[in-house]
């Protein structure tokens, strides 16, 4: 079954979206890093499983002004940040956030 991922009018098919969200561990909480937030799907599914907080970066912000509509029932628990994925370092030290524990 297709799911409607970020708003958009084509279908996106998530293939390993369920197994990403158990491994990833977000059904316990904690902050989440996305680098690429684009239209917002899988932001909003990592969202919907128990994430606590989420920080999507994006540099177009035309997909930044979708995501934000994709993400507006979790607005409490998500910042959206207008920057490169290569700049992660900056923005997480301007919110003073030391460290990410990156999955191997």
């Amino acid at each position: 079954m297709a799911a409607l991922m970020g708003g958009m009018s084509a279908p996106h098919r998530p293939v390993l979206l369920q197994v990403s969200l158990e491994y990833l561990g977000a059904a316990q909480g904690g902050l989440f890093v996305d680098c690429t937030v684009g239209l917002g799907g899988h932001a909003s599914a990592v969202l919907a499983a128990g994430a606590s907080r989420l920080i999507g970066v994006d540099r177009d912000r035309d997909a930044l002004d979708r995501a934000r509509e994709a993400l507006a029932p979790w607005s409490d628990r998500v910042e959206l940040v207008y920057a490169d994925y290569r700049s992660l370092t900056e923005v997480l030290d301007a919110r003073q956030i030391p460290l990410i524990e990156a999955l191997e």
